[in-house]
């Protein structure tokens, strides 16, 4: 968690709680700001308590349980890829941060990655799953608590919540705290409240089997209420002073939430190991304190230059830091305290040789890289030192697979290089751009060709049913496939791509399906499903024309047209012998050729 306040300062923000344990109140996923029960829910929750479990998560137990074992594997299989520091109380904690904007989540550090392949993978699942939940909780706030947004700092506000933290830092944190056998402090974390927005948590999970849960809330009497779990897997929202500082109040007449924030406290049993994983919610860079005073990114400079040396900097760091060479940055401005250097999100304390000075170099081409750029690492390193290749067409120290902050021109050496479909398609130069939007071309085109095979095969393949369904499955796949491939690189954001994407599909368009009956809808996966052709022939049993019927739109209606010198159409009816196309539909109607020239 953030910045901690003691509880003495905290006496408005204690809360209304029961002697004993202290379930949180619940709402199921499904109903999280759907539905007058699911709102009133919501703000009775937050306004009596502060806090909000969300259960009933799909593959959220699956996901939380996987990502805890994996994550105490990793601490013992690779202690070197935590930060570690010791609480108050003599418990360890390790930690593995990352952040999240926007509901997308960074990547852990390739350290992390390689040295634990599989926390890294099952951390990103629960991570999407926390975005999920949480962009519904923020939702269900703006519609249960109107008029809560922030003030910005060039003026105006944003329009909701939800807008406002649309490019706000999320930190995620993961724990494991490894306990003493003994203690002189009651508390590993004392009691605190997070100094941002509120935080999203999970349950904590214990490598060995324990009956209490370590989370402690404050009552009004000063007394600590243990929180019991309400299942096994659950979000548990809970609110911060942030909220007071940075939000503006709802209109007159609005219920409001407990905006001082939620005291807490943790306690980890002794000879335990604790794993668990948070994520805390900041206000946007440029957002208003609520008298006006300060944005808040000056706000958290000053609170990291004023508690700096204190045992509850901001950030996570809430005991005796002893050994971390390395801490999370967490100024807005990225500025690290004096005797610090900066490098990626992080703040390293370096003891670099009288040559040497300390430099920010990518861990994937071992050059010099800007302190801002993801994917670098802080080294000691003299004049020597490779100098990373400026004006290049893309960053060659992270990639993407989507450009988040909307569509983006390929050329610039600050953006990721751009990832076709597969890790390996990495389009990090010219020439590799230049095939990519070639082969998209060629798939648009190549889709637009199987819409045509397919509505050919309808009409003139004759063979037994069992042929038929084969051939046509392949093909609908064949087409399914390349309709899909064609929305992930037109979701990449690439400006190039996505006119790639349209491009493609307009040339085999026109050259197949130009006069071809006119789809009800704009999804290339889809079209032609047709099971009967445009038009065609109808004859006489003895080969003799009826005339020519077209398709109205629908497999069951059709128009017959028949030359004025043939019989009549109840004759051509009797004598039944238009071809089974015709004959099999419940509706035919039979228009004279003469009455074609009136329409």
């Amino acid at each position: 968690t953030m910045a901690t306040v003691t509880f003495a300062t905290l006496a408005i923000g204690a809360l209304s709680l029961p002697a004993r344990g202290f379930s949180p109140p619940t709402v199921p996923f499904a109903d999280l700001g759907k539905g007058a029960s699911g709102a009133k829910r919501v703000r009775e929750a937050l306004s009596m308590y502060g806090i909000l479990a969300v259960d009933q998560v799909p593959e959220l137990e699956f996901a939380h349980d996987s990502a805890m074992k994996a994550l105490h594997s990793c601490e013992l299989e690779a202690p070197h890829v935590f930060q570690t520091s010791w609480l108050v109380d003599g418990t360890k904690r390790e930690t593995i941060a990352s952040e999240t904007r926007g509901g997308v989540s960074a990547s852990l550090e390739e350290g992390v990655k390689k040295a634990c392949p599989k926390f890294s993978e099952a951390s990103d699942k629960l991570r999407d799953i926390i975005s999920v939940v949480s962009g519904a909780f923020i939702s269900s706030v703006d519609k249960n608590f109107q008029g809560m947004t922030f003030r910005k700092r060039s003026g105006g506000e944003y329009e909701t919540l939800q807008a406002g933290l649309a490019n706000a830092q999320e930190l995620d944190h993961f724990h494991v705290y490894s306990a003493p056998y003994s203690r002189s402090k009651q508390w590993s974390v004392d009691f605190h409240t997070d100094d941002g927005l509120f935080i999203a948590l999970t349950p904590a999970q214990y490598a060995s089997k324990s009956r209490s849960s370590g989370f402690f809330l404050q009552s009004q009497t000063g007394e600590a209420v243990e929180m019991t779990y309400p299942s096994k897997a659950f979000v548990l929202f809970m609110l911060g002073s942030g909220l007071k500082n940075w939000v503006t109040k709802p209109n007159q007449g609005l219920r409001t939430p407990v905006m001082n924030g939620v005291p807490h406290a943790v306690t980890v049993p002794l000879g335990s190991t604790r794993m668990w994983y948070g994520r805390m919610f900041l206000p946007p860079p440029d957002a208003m304190s609520s008298d006006n005073i300060i944005h808040f990114s000056a706000y958290r400079n000053v609170q990291l230059g004023r508690e700096s040396n204190s045992t509850a900097p901001v950030g996570c760091n809430l005991g005796e830091k002893k050994d971390s060479s390395v801490s999370l940055v967490v100024s807005e401005d990225n500025t690290c305290p004096s005797g610090e250097f900066h490098c990626w999100m992080r703040c390293y304390k370096m003891d670099c040789g009288p040559q040497e000075q300390p430099i920010c170099v990518s861990k994937k081409t071992g050059t010099t890289c800007p302190p801002n750029q993801m994917g670098c690492e802080a080294k000691c390193a003299n004049s020597q030192a490779s100098q990373a290749k400026s004006g290049g067409f893309c960053s060659s120290d992270f990639s993407v697979s989507m450009y988040m902050q909307g569509f983006v021109n390929p050329g610039n050496s600050d953006d990721g290089c751009v990832i076709l479909l597969w890790p390996s398609w990495e389009l990090n130069s010219k020439m590799k751009f230049a095939l990519g939007c070639v082969g998209t071309v060629l798939v648009g085109i190549a889709l637009e060709s199987i819409i045509t095979a397919r509505r050919y095969l309808r009409t003139k393949m004759n063979v037994g049913k069992g042929k038929f369904v084969l051939v046509e499955g392949i093909c609908y796949g064949m087409q399914t496939c390349l309709g899909y491939f064609l929305m992930l690189v037109a979701m990449t954001y690439s400006v190039p791509l996505f006119i790639c994407v349209v491009l493609g599909l307009l040339i085999g368009h026109i050259t197949f399906n130009a006069f071809s009956i006119v789809s009800e809808g704009a999804t290339p996966c889809c079209e032609g499903t047709s099971l009967y052709a445009d038009s065609g022939a109808a004859k006489y049993q003895d080969g003799s024309n009826i005339g020519y019927y077209t398709n109205l739109g629908d497999a069951n209606t059709r128009e017959m047209h028949v030359p004025v010198s043939n019989p009549s159409p109840e004759e051509v009816i009797k004598k039944e012998a238009a071809v089974h196309e015709i004959t099999s539909m419940p509706e035919a109607k039979i228009v004279p050729s003469a009455e074609l020239c009136e329409r």
